[in-house]
């Protein structure tokens, strides 16, 4: 009830404040992450706020985030086929508009959904394409978390020396960005490992450790999780007080958070503690409790309407790459057609620019003889010219010569003269 005032009195701040809408989105988005671990119907309450303002909005990655947290806090509350409704939500808008944050997040989230159904295959997968996803981007966080999850994954497998070695390739980067609470699920990882070896002490040293960071992160879904991590060990220590104190604790917090999943498992915990207490009477009534969580959560319908959902998404999925491929093929073809048009361009406009390079080959060619022809013609006219003129020459050099010896034999002008004046006389 106070949560839920909490809750109420946020939303009207929110109005009363009158932010701008970027800053109301940004609001809503982070009280979606804060409530994720601290409350989860608050987180469901502020995912459909900023669903409802993004879509409003066309704020696509916000919208997405929004689907995400929606997803997840039904995931924390045993709500199987929501979960799996809006993460496939939040995966179309990110896959659509290349959202690489998202995509990180929901590989390692639907991981870790169908690690949950038993699917480990598929949850190897995933988590190994969140990996890759990270690696490409260079997000160390995203890598870490990734790294620890594939661990978790060979653990399950059986295969100890390989989780070991993704779990502290995971607490090095944790390690190295200073995350606290990366370093805490590595912590856990490692000690699951310890009591599976019935090193109890050093599980019960890392389960401690990473309790202490969880605490200063003030993390309250992963407290509760550290709580019947070391029920667990101590369980098998066979130490049942200590075990029972700390499922105690993760069920008040469970309670407090509505971590229904968690709850379930908690309660199936402490039935086996008093049964092997021998207090049957309360080991039955622990053991109902259980029994009914598991039944909202596991029963048939749900697990058909997962199924359904999941084998409907994957063929949507599917005819959208086999859409995406047509789409893919038809541009080939476009582009092939293109370039068998440009080709053919190419070869005309090659053999066009051959004719004309011929033709001017063949007039420069025609040119050239042309020039030497009239050359030829010219030197003969020159050739004649100067015979014309040499003949022309000899006939004047005749001339002048026998006008020379004409003058000669005749008497001189002043002589006739004289002998005319002479006769006048």
């Amino acid at each position: 009830m106070k949560s839920l005032l909490k809750v109420i009195l946020i939303f009207i701040l929110i109005i009363i404040c009158n932010p701008t809408k970027a800053n109301t989105i940004e609001l809503f988005l982070q009280n979606c992450k804060r409530t994720i671990d601290a409350n989860l119907d608050s987180s469901i309450f502020f995912s459909d706020k900023l669903i409802a303002l993004a879509k409003k909005e066309n704020n696509y990655h916000a919208l997405s985030e929004g689907y995400k947290y929606k997803g997840l806090a039904n995931y924390f509350k045993g709500n199987y086929p929501k979960t799996l409704e809006y993460y496939q939500q939040a995966v179309k808008i990110a896959e659509r508009e290349n959202y690489s944050d998202i995509l990180i997040s929901m590989y390692n989230l639907y991981g870790t959904f169908y690690k949950k159904q038993n699917n480990l295959k598929s949850s190897l997968e995933q988590f190994t394409a969140g990996y890759n996803l990270a690696k490409s981007i260079n997000d160390s966080s995203a890598m870490a978390s990734s790294l620890g999850d594939i661990g978790l994954i060979h653990q399950l497998n059986n295969d100890t020396l390989l989780a070991i070695d993704y779990f502290t390739k995971s607490l090095k980067i944790y390690q190295q960005v200073k995350n606290k609470l990366g370093e805490s699920y590595c912590y856990n990882y490692l000690a699951e490992i310890y009591a599976s070896q019935n090193k109890y002490k050093n599980a019960i040293a890392y389960l401690n450790k990473g309790l202490k960071l969880r605490l200063e992160s003030n993390d309250s879904k992963s407290i509760a999780i550290n709580y019947t991590n070391i029920g667990e060990v101590y369980m098998q220590m066979k130490e049942y007080d200590n075990a029972l104190n700390n499922f105690n604790k993760c069920i008040n917090l469970s309670k407090k958070i509505n971590y229904t999943d968690l709850l379930k498992h908690s309660y199936k915990m402490v039935s086996d503690v008093y049964f092997k207490k021998n207090d049957f009477e309360r080991a039955y009534t622990y053991f109902s409790m259980f029994s009914d969580l598991k039944d909202s959560i596991y029963n048939e319908q749900n697990a058909r309407q997962v199924n359904e959902m999941e084998a409907k998404y994957q063929n949507e999925k599917k005819q959208l790459q086999i859409e995406n491929l047509n789409k893919e093929n038809e541009i080939k073809e476009v582009k092939l057609e293109q370039q068998s048009t440009k080709t053919m361009y190419l070869y005309i406009f090659s053999a066009l620019l051959i004719l004309i390079i011929g033709a001017i080959f063949l007039s420069y060619k025609n040119k050239q003889k042309a020039n030497i022809l009239i050359s030829e013609q010219k030197k003969e006219v020159e050739l004649q010219k100067e015979i014309v003129d040499k003949k022309q020459k000899e006939i004047l050099d005749s001339i002048h010569y026998a006008k020379r010896i004409q003058q000669s034999l005749l008497p001189k002008e002043k002589y006739i003269e004289k002998n005319i004046n002479r006769i006048k006389k």
